[in-house]
């Protein structure tokens, strides 16, 4: 069942980037909480991005956010999909009408970022 859930999130990271007109938002939703519940940070964050480009511009808006947040969760500093996760909540916070949040948000991850050092 476990493979069957994961291999459910992961066909719909790829679908909703096929197909966004005709996305199905509950299957996305579940999709990425079954992701988060396996710790599957790539799932979880791929599909959470995917629903994020059909939600960012047809809504709910918050809904977006809650999936991207829960993505966030399994992706910690100096994962792949990090970057591209903040960014998107930066985004979505701003477009909310929560720009000192994102400013917040952004800047806190700035901060616990190390900086690269010369080779």
């Amino acid at each position: 069942r476990a493979e069957a859930e994961l291999l459910h999130a992961r066909w719909y990271s790829q679908y909703v980037a096929l197909a966004p007109a005709s996305v199905e938002l509950d299957n996305l939703a579940v999709a990425v909480a079954r992701a988060a519940a396996a710790g599957e940070s790539v799932a979880a964050a791929t599909t959470a991005l995917a629903a994020w480009k059909v939600l960012s511009t047809r809504g709910p808006m918050q809904q977006g956010l809650r999936l991207l947040r829960t993505a966030l969760t399994l992706n910690g500093p100096g994962t792949v999909h990090r970057v591209a996760l903040i960014d998107a909540v930066a985004q979505g916070l701003d477009e909310t009408g929560e720009s000192t949040a994102a400013t917040a948000m952004l800047r806190s991850e700035l901060a616990s970022t190390p900086s690269p050092t010369a080779a």
